[in-house]
C-alpha cells in the first residue's frame, strides 16, 4: 500500500491525480481545468494557513435540523477526532461509539442519520453533499491533520474504521469497472473507495508518520505529526500536473554574451 501510494502519488498521469476535477465524482483528464483553477495560489495558501476561515465550518451540512444550515455546528460532549473509512465502516463504527444513547436520529435520511450516530460518537466525519469536491475533501483533511476541525480540541488525531493498510482497500481503488462509482460509469467517474485510498495516500505525504498509517489496525487512534515539508512536496505533486497539462514549458535562458 505505502509503495502503492508513493507511485500514484509521483505519477502525474495516474488516476489519483483524476481525482481533482471541478465537479465531484467526475474523472478529470488534463487539460480541463481543476479544482482549485483559477486561483491556485489563493485555494492552496488558504489551505497552508489552515485558519479560521477554512477550518471553522460546517462539515455536516448532509445532517438534519440546525447542522444542515452552513451555519449549524456540531455539539460534541468530548474532544473529537476525524474518523474515515468507507461509508458502511463509518455508519458501522460511529454506531458503535455513539455515547449520546440517540441511536441515530437524523430524520429518515441515511446520510442525516451517519452524522446524528458520529456526532453522538464525538467523531468528525466530512458529510457535505452539496458543492462537495476534492478540494474541499483536502481542506477537511489538512485541517483534521492539524487538528483544527471544530470540536477537535488542537488535537490532530484521527480513526480509520476502515484499516488503512488492507490490499482491499487498494484493489478497490484500482477496480475501473463495476458498481459504486457516483454519477455515472467508472470509466469517467469515480467512487468513496477512491477517496478513502486518496485521503491514506495524502495524510502518508502530509504527516511525518505516516508511515504508521500502513500498519494500523481499524479503530485505533492516530496522531498526526504534521510536516511542512510534507505539505509543500504534495503540492508541488499536484499542481506540478497542472503545469505538464495546461501551461507551456518556461522559456530558455538567453545565450551568454560573447566574451
Amino acid at each position: 500500500m505505502r509503495r502503492a501510494c508513493s507511485a500514484e502519488l509521483a505519477d502525474a498521469g495516474s488516476a489519483f491525480h483524476e481525482l481533482w476535477g471541478r465537479t465531484g465524482w467526475e474523472r478529470q483528464a488534463a487539460p480541463a481545468p481543476l479544482c482549485w483553477s483559477p486561483s491556485t495560489s489563493a485555494y492552496f495558501d488558504g489551505v497552508r494557513a489552515a485558519g479560521a476561515d477554512s477550518c471553522d465550518a460546517n462539515w455536516f451540512t448532509a445532517g438534519s435540523g440546525d447542522l444542515a444550515s452552513p451555519a449549524g455546528r456540531p455539539s460534541f460532549s468530548a474532544p473529537a477526532p476525524a474518523v474515515l473509512g468507507y461509508d458502511a465502516s463509518i455508519f458501522d463504527f460511529c454506531t458503535q461509539q455513539d455515547v449520546s444513547g440517540g441511536g441515530g436520529g437524523g430524520g429518515g435520511s441515511w446520510q442525516a442519520d451517519l452524522v446524528a450516530r458520529c456526532v453522538g460518537a464525538n467523531l468528525n466525519a466530512l458529510r457535505v453533499l452539496r458543492g462537495w469536491n476534492m478540494c474541499l475533501n483536502f481542506r477537511w483533511l489538512v485541517c483534521a491533520a492539524r487538528g483544527k476541525l471544530p470540536g477537535q480540541a488542537l488535537r490532530p488525531e484521527l480513526v480509520f474504521a476502515t484499516r488503512p493498510g488492507d490490499l482491499q482497500v487498494l484493489r478497490a481503488y484500482q477496480r475501473r469497472e463495476g458498481r459504486g462509482c457516483i454519477g455515472g460509469p467508472c470509466e469517467s467517474h469515480y467512487s468513496p473507495e477512491h477517496i478513502f485510498f486518496a485521503e491514506v495516500c495524502a495524510l502518508s505525504a502530509l504527516c511525518a508518520n505516516g508511515g504508521e498509517l500502513f500498519s494500523l489496525p481499524a479503530g485505533q487512534r492516530f496522531e498526526c505529526h504534521f510536516s511542512a515539508g510534507g505539505f509543500e512536496a504534495l503540492v508541488d505533486q499536484l499542481t506540478g500536473r497542472t503545469k505538464v497539462a495546461g501551461s507551456p514549458p518556461p522559456p530558455s535562458p538567453p545565450p551568454p554574451p560573447p566574451p
